[in-house]
């Protein structure tokens, strides 16, 4: 699956380079340390034994929040700095006295020692700053000598700290790893930065993550390869059925062509009007990623399309895409493009050839003379808002917008209105007329959706190229 990624690549590099190495992560509580350090563990269990050394929670606690590492880590192999002695539970009947950082290396070399005939131990100690408080020696002594046992035991080391601005155990370990998290209009947003890793070269230096089902998993850029090359063959879209006699069609609504987005939105209600507002930063390929599966949808059952003109997006490369993504009789006869240049290549009756200036009048007499001539189809509308600002009037734009949010209350209808948000006008005014808006932007390359009205949590975007069909997932930063 898309979404199946662990640790970043530099990171398992770092840990495979044959020697001793030490990793010092760093945060506020609550930014996925502990549970970034255990899936190193679990990540690099063919090379490294896990050695949990923690003042946080003991081993029955950890299996209950984490159950997923047991098999890397098992409880003998959890030490809690909470007491003072190894649990009973514990196979190997080891003391550890923390009253002193001598004694307390002392302890631990019983422990790295055996394991290490067998593998490569990995030490996880979390965290240094209550480790130093408990052995009563300052933090950066404390670091420097347990960098210092690892390499001596040819381990690797993986130290957490609570500290999150630059100190001096920075310069004692060979790499740097900081957590942080932030908001983004009230919606957390997760983001690791690799401050440094000796000796391992650095392609990316900025990672966004989730923490979903208590597992790290960082997020990878969104694949539009398949768009582009007309070699990549897959099956065409196999609809979601909401026409009569489905729960979509009883509950008065659309689906939005994905499982994904029917699970976050709960469908579209029936004569709806849909407003995504778009980073500037986004290709084209990303926006139809996320947006033409409604688009396919409607043509596999037998419903029209009526799409405006865009500045970014080529008739001839739309439909041969749409051709690979429901075939070319559901095109033909069911998808119709507004052209405003009049200098593309013919598309039989599927290009309607306008005038530039009563573009938008063009819009509406297509939905009308489809609905006279078809005994009033279903129809969705896929409007490319900056287009026709460029087009026609501001003013003239917007109106004419409210008229058909209106209409397609009345007759059922569907319009799609895709909108940059450094536009013209301000995106406030569509944002009233819209019965769900959706923001779609991208960070490094990495697509996050969330909506607007209505209210959800942040997205990422991704698509499963392993199924017949292109298939979008949405993973929640959680």
């Amino acid at each position: 699956m898309t979404n199946n990624y662990a640790i970043p690549p530099e990171v398992c590099s770092f840990f495979s380079v044959g020697k001793s190495s030490s990793l010092l992560v760093k945060g506020a509580p609550g930014t996925g340390k502990t549970i970034f350090s255990l899936q190193c563990a679990s990540e690099l269990k063919e090379k490294t034994s896990g050695i949990y050394f923690s003042t946080r929670v003991d081993a029955k606690s950890l299996y209950e929040h984490f159950p997923w590492i047991k098999e890397q880590i098992p409880p003998e192999q959890v030490i809690d700095a909470t007491k003072s002695i190894t649990p009973k539970e514990m196979d190997l009947a080891y003391v550890i006295n923390y009253s002193s950082l001598p004694d307390f290396l002392k302890g631990l070399y019983s422990i790295v020692y055996k394991i290490s005939q067998q593998q490569t131990p990995l030490i996880i100690v979390d965290s240094i700053d209550a480790l130093a408080a408990n052995v009563k020696t300052p933090i950066e002594e404390t670091c420097s000598r347990l960098v210092d046992f690892a390499e001596s035991m040819n381990s690797q080391m993986i130290i957490v700290t609570e500290r999150y601005d630059t100190s001096t155990i920075d310069y004692i370990v060979d790499g740097v790893i900081k957590f942080e998290r932030r908001f983004i209009e009230n919606r957390l947003l997760r983001r690791m930065r690799i401050e440094k890793l000796r000796g391992t070269e650095i392609r990316n230096p900025t990672y966004y993550f989730t923490l979903q089902n208590g597992k790290f998993q960082y997020f990878k850029r969104l694949p539009t390869h398949h768009l582009i090359d007309d070699s990549y063959e897959y099956d065409h879209h196999s609809p979601i059925r909401d026409s009569e006699d489905t729960k979509f069609f009883d509950s008065g609504k659309f689906s939005f062509g994905t499982e994904a987005m029917d699970k976050v939105f709960g469908g579209v209600r029936r004569g709806s009007l849909i407003l995504f507002e778009i980073d500037d930063k986004m290709t084209m390929e990303e926006v139809i990623t996320v947006t033409f599966p409604i688009v396919e949808n409607f043509l596999t059952q037998k419903r029209y399309v009526i799409m405006s003109p865009s500045e970014n997006l080529h008739p001839d490369f739309l439909f041969k895409l749409l051709n690979r993504l429901v075939g070319e009789e559901a095109t033909s006869k069911y998808f119709k493009y507004l052209d405003q240049i009049l200098q593309y290549v013919e598309q039989g009756n599927n290009i309607i050839k306008t005038q530039r200036k009563r573009i938008l009048k063009y819009i509406t007499d297509v939905v009308n003379k489809l609905k006279v001539e078809h005994g009033k189809p279903i129809s969705l509308l896929y409007l490319f808002i900056d287009t026709l600002e460029s087009i026609a009037d501001v003013n003239d734009v917007f109106r004419v917008l409210s008229s058909i949010a209106a209409k397609i209350k009345i007759e059922g209808d569907l319009c799609i209105a895709l909108k940059l948000v450094s536009g013209r006008r301000g995106n406030e005014y569509y944002r009233k007329i819209a019965d769900i808006v959706i923001k779609l932007f991208t960070l490094n390359g990495i697509i996050f959706l969330y909506g607007i009205k209505p209210v959800t949590k942040l997205y990422n975007v991704n698509v499963d190229l392993t199924l017949p069909h292109p298939k979008l997932v949405l993973i929640p930063v959680v």
